[in-house]
């Protein structure tokens, strides 16, 4: 199961000390920012991934680092984004760091058998579309996105609790795909025999969690210059006819 967990969480402006109070009594739904691009901060994001062999039941689970990417905002609703995952930094999490196996693991989710970093060194993750969940938790929203691994590409649904305060964004939610989809196959026994106690469950979990800071409009500026009184009143002699 791949999971990927988007949160963003969105305070209100210009309010009363009344409106204030009324508000942490009722928990409105408070408005995103009309139009703006958050740029993601790669230092307070994190990508969790998990799997599991099915007979067994061996579980590992780690994280990815986050490149680059970005949310937009437009009319307060967020219309578009990505996420650029480093795929040559997956480790594990759950073993020691001293531990063979996950050194001896992490080379394997690097190899062409998992994500083929040497090829694919990035993943992409891009929101398509966001719409409010219908009588849902504050806040939640149904995120449509596009997942690009090993240059497969995928459509993905889930919902997602989406707030936004002091000019950031933060993220969590989460959903399932299929690896094999994204031609991962190794271990699945859609496409091998014989696989013993080494089937790997078709699905990978994903979780992201992302905080995202507004980017500041940058406006452009005339400089306006003071006339030199002294300046002026040459010009205008010199301009002026001697009869």
């Amino acid at each position: 199961m791949l999971l990927i967990a988007v949160v963003l969480i969105t305070t209100g402006f210009g309010c009363s000390k009344k409106d204030k109070v009324e508000e942490v009594n009722n928990q409105p739904e408070v408005t995103i920012p009309v139009s703006s691009n958050y740029l993601i901060n790669v230092d307070q994001t994190t990508i969790g991934w998990a799997g599991e062999m099915i007979l067994v039941g061996k579980k590992h689970q780690g994280e990815i680092k986050v490149k680059s990417g970005n949310l937009i905002t437009t009319d307060g609703q967020i219309t578009s984004g990505e996420v650029i995952m480093d795929m040559v930094t997956i480790v594990d999490k759950d073993l020691a760091n001293n531990d063979a196996n996950k050194i001896k693991l992490e080379t394997h989710l690097k190899s062409a058998d998992f994500f083929d970093v040497e090829n694919y060194s990035e993943a992409k993750f891009v929101i398509t579309n966001v719409t409010p969940v219908v009588d849902g938790t504050v806040n939640q929203y149904n995120v449509t996105a596009d997942l690009t691994i090993k240059d497969k590409t995928n459509s993905v649904n889930f919902p997602a609790i989406i707030v936004a305060a002091d000019n950031q964004l933060t993220a969590s939610g989460e959903f399932t795909i299929d690896r094999t989809l994204w031609d991962i196959r190794w271990g699945s026994d859609k496409f091998f025999d014989d696989l013993g106690d080494k089937i790997l469950n078709d699905e990978i979990k994903f979780t992201i969690n992302l905080q995202a800071d507004v980017q500041p409009e940058v406006t452009a500026t005339t400089e306006k210059t003071t006339e030199n009184p002294e300046t002026a009143n040459v010009e205008e002699n010199e301009n002026v006819e001697v009869e």
